[in-house]
This record gives C-alpha cells, sequence and structure tokens, in this order.
C-alpha cells in the first residue's frame, strides 16, 4: 500500500500515480458543494472513469476489479464518509496493488475473489 499525499482542501486537484510496472494513472478530485461530497475521476491507459463519490471503504476502483489492476482505498476515522472539504486532513488515500489488493479482497470480500 502506497499513500497518496499532497490532497489538500482545494475543491479541485489532480495527482498522479506510478504503479509498480511503471505504468501510469492519473486522477482529479473535486469538491461539490450541492451534494456535500468529494468525487473522483482516474485515468489509466485507455479507461476512464468519472464521478465516483468517495466514501470510506477498502477498494473504491473494486467494481472495476477485472479492468484495472490496482484499487484505492479511502478511510476516514470511525468509518465516516468525506462530507466536508477539510475531509483529507484526517483521511487515508492510499494506492492498492498485487499483495495489498490481494489481501483487501481476501480481508473484505472472502469468496468473492
Amino acid at each position: 500500500m502506497k499513500l497518496i499525499t499532497g490532497i489538500t482542501d482545494a475543491p479541485v486537484q489532480t495527482f498522479g500515480l506510478i504503479l509498480a510496472d511503471g505504468s501510469k494513472a492519473s486522477g482529479t478530485l473535486r469538491f461539490r458543494d450541492q451534494q456535500t461530497g468529494w468525487f473522483l475521476d482516474i485515468t489509466y491507459g485507455t479507461v476512464v472513469i468519472n464521478g465516483l463519490r468517495l466514501v470510506s471503504t477498502p477498494n473504491l476502483l473494486r467494481q472495476f476489479r477485472e479492468i484495472i489492476p490496482f484499487g484505492l482505498a479511502f478511510t476516514m476515522p470511525a468509518g465516516a464518509d468525506p462530507f466536508d472539504i477539510e475531509a483529507f486532513a484526517t483521511a487515508t488515500f492510499a494506492l492498492l496493488e498485487g499483495a495489498d489488493l490481494d489481501d483487501i479482497e481476501e480481508t473484505f470480500f472472502p469468496g468473492l475473489y
């Protein structure tokens, strides 16, 4: 698991990910006042995923596990969801690959992997 750092309370921000195999992914986070939450767009090669609402979860990208070789963990204290713009001050946001991704699957989704 590799922590994604540098996320602030800016309402729109981008970040890059370099995977273990050297491939790259990029993401954009947007805070939407009227929806009281953070939303994620992610691009990996030709795969573009737009408008995922951030929630506390062991793998935000689990539904795409057959399409992309990585996941993103997002957790906050007490399992809360990020409803305010300062959420990343207490959140953990991490890239999951390889054994870490397998461990998440086995721990949180037993029998479904």
